[in-house]
């Protein structure tokens, strides 16, 4: 039931009287006023000593790195109802809290949402757990961002609460954290010789050691929105303009948030540290040398900025065709096309032919798109770029035949001349808006892409799941939650790098065992990213002395939640999830770096 209580403040008086419902059950009646704050509180600028109230941080919508305040009012139901529950006794999600300006209000679009990942903050003020801190006041550290469709804080990683403080405290100033790197910033390495160390690793590996490299930027590739959402960059760095090395989200200067595009720009001298690694693209097998997740920036120098990524001047070759299916335009008419628009704009839906002559990113099933160049010779010259276009039948990729150099294709969609904050202008097709019509001659009628395999069916289970951004829960109905809980970290487990993994006993004798299943690779663990890899078919069995009635698991990344078919059943004492694919290889990998395991009553 819902808690009401009003407060009349008497003209010439400064004390407060409550009334609340009569049938209120104890423990869950509102706080009094010393309840950790009081109401109407000051506006502020986003720090500690002056954090946002609620209001201003809805009006704000967007800001990294931000300290809120407010009264913990409810939770949301989560997947699949999405409800806005203010009645404790009806909460049952622990990924996520509501805050108000005053302890009492009901109306969604006054309050805000607060994601709670796993860890010290989630157990400290989660309403499934914490039915007494309702109405209390709390502040907050964290990202405003959208979350459950309104401005809310995710990646909250502090609170205080009742004069106590749980969680990472920001620190002051942007420093950046210490690092115990192989060289210093004055003996970075080049690319040419980060590509060295690089080629020493095994094919997925990350190097435990940091290093120092420099470069220039050679080119960005990602996008302005992307870049205010997620507050990092992925881009490549070269001695030479040929060798180059990707920074993997990459982080700005001192390690602090990336807040928009033109922070950094291509013809930019940087010093990144961080962790080499030979990364391998599940889909393609594509090899691609990276400085894992983790790194940043630690000097950067402007270069002269605006240095186009695409070839300039425009293509000059013979421009053909009129756009139309029976006469595609080729690569140096869409070009010319595209830079006779004013910036941003965009044509109506054309067609272009062309033969595949750069593949930047291939066709594979995370993002079900593909970014490659076209020309009129399958040569890197009087190119064009179709940007993350969908596959055969204007469909994202899920099984069909890869591109290769030299491939003819004819591509439907809409071309533009896009233009980032810094002026920097590129032709393309607009993501999303365009498709690979034929491959070599086949078409979407062909029967290739687009249309998802038949999967094994994922077999049903008492075992719900639902994901949260970075949070997996899973919970087994069959059961009733306890209060005994136990939480493993496996970066704490003393793993070296690439790992094989198979075993891990918890301080109260819950086994962790993981295995290679039906797939064909064995489960590891990486420090770039702080936790276990399980790829297709992967299995992990959680074993307790009880039932187990929920499993709440941090993941590295919104795309590490393995693929859609993971399950996971319930038997006797055991819980196991699958990471089921089609395949016995590629998908999507299961990566977990932290667990809260529940036990049953």
């Amino acid at each position: 039931m819902k808690k009401i209580f009003r407060s009349f403040m008497a003209i010439a008086l400064a004390a407060m009287t409550f009334t609340a419902c009569e049938d209120v059950p104890e423990p869950y009646a509102w706080p009094e006023a010393n309840n950790g704050g009081t109401e109407g509180t000051v506006a502020g600028n986003g720090t500690e000593t002056e954090p946002l109230t609620v209001e201003q941080a809805i009006a704000k919508a967007s800001a990294a790195g931000s300290w809120v305040t407010g009264y913990i009012v409810g939770a949301n139901s989560g997947a699949p109802d999405y409800t806005f529950i203010t009645d404790p006794t009806q909460i049952t999600i622990a990924s996520n809290i509501y805050i108000a300006a005053t302890p009492t209000e009901t109306d969604q679009s006054k309050c805000m949402p607060i994601q709670l990942p796993v860890g010290a903050v989630r157990t400290a003020i989660n309403l499934a757990d914490n039915k007494t801190v309702i109405g209390k006041q709390v502040t907050l550290y964290g990202d405003i961002d959208t979350y459950f469709s309104q401005p809310g804080l995710k990646n909250t990683s502090f609170v205080k609460i009742d004069d106590k403080e749980f969680g990472t405290k920001p620190s002051e100033g942007g420093e950046a954290p210490a690092v115990s790197a192989k060289n210093t910033i004055e003996t970075a390495l080049s690319v040419a010789d980060m590509l060295k160390i690089i080629d020493a690793l095994g094919e997925g590996e990350t190097s435990a050691d940091w290093y120092y490299v420099k470069g220039k930027i050679k080119s960005i590739k990602t996008a302005a929105a992307d870049i205010a959402k997620y507050k990092n960059i992925d881009y490549f760095i070269t001695d030479d303009g040929q060798n180059e090395v990707q920074i993997f989200r990459g982080k700005n200067l001192n390690n602090t948030d990336f807040t928009e595009a033109g922070q950094i720009n291509v013809g930019d001298e940087v010093v990144v540290v961080g962790q080499p690694m030979k990364y391998k693209n599940a889909n393609t097998g594509a090899i691609i040398p990276e400085i894992a997740q983790g790194n940043y920036i630690v000097k950067l120098t402007k270069g002269s900025g605006g240095e186009n990524p695409t070839p300039t001047p425009v293509p000059t070759g013979e421009a053909k065709g009129d756009g139309t299916k029976a006469n595609p335009y080729n690569a140096v008419k869409a070009a010319q096309i595209a830079n006779a628009l004013e910036a941003g704009a965009k044509t109506e839906e054309v067609y272009i032919a062309g033969k595949v002559s750069t593949i930047t990113e291939n066709y594979g099933t995370q993002f079900g798109n593909g970014t490659f160049k076209i020309s009129d010779d399958g040569q890197a010259a009087n190119e064009f770029l179709i940007f993350r276009a969908l596959y055969l039948g204007n469909q994202k990729y899920t099984a069909g035949t890869l591109l290769k150099q030299g491939d003819d294709v004819v591509i439907c969609g809409k071309i533009m001349k896009y233009a980032n904050k810094s002026g920097d202008i590129t032709l393309e097709t607009s993501q999303g808006e365009a498709y690979l019509f034929s491959l070599n001659g086949k078409t979407e009628a062909s029967g290739e892409g687009g249309q998802t395999p038949d999967p094994t069916p994922t077999p049903q289970t008492d075992v719900t799941k639902t994901i949260d951004g970075t949070t997996m829960t899973l919970v087994n109905t069959k059961v009733t939650a306890s209060n005994n809980t136990v939480e493993v970290d496996f970066a704490a487990q003393n793993y070296t790098n690439a790992q094989e993994v198979t075993e891990l006993t918890l301080p109260d004798g819950t086994k962790i065992t993981f295995s290679k299943g039906e797939g064909s690779t064995t489960p590891k663990f990486y420090d770039g990213t702080k936790g276990i890899r399980l790829y297709a078919k992967n299995t992990l069995t959680i074993t307790g002395t009880k039932a187990i009635a929920k499993v709440v698991i941090q993941l590295d990344t919104m795309n590490a939640n393995g693929n859609e078919q993971l399950y996971a059943t319930a038997s006797g004492t055991s819980l196991t999830i699958v990471n089921d694919w089609t395949g016995t290889s590629g998908g999507t990998q299961f990566r977990p770096q932290k667990m809260t395991i529940t036990f049953a009553q």
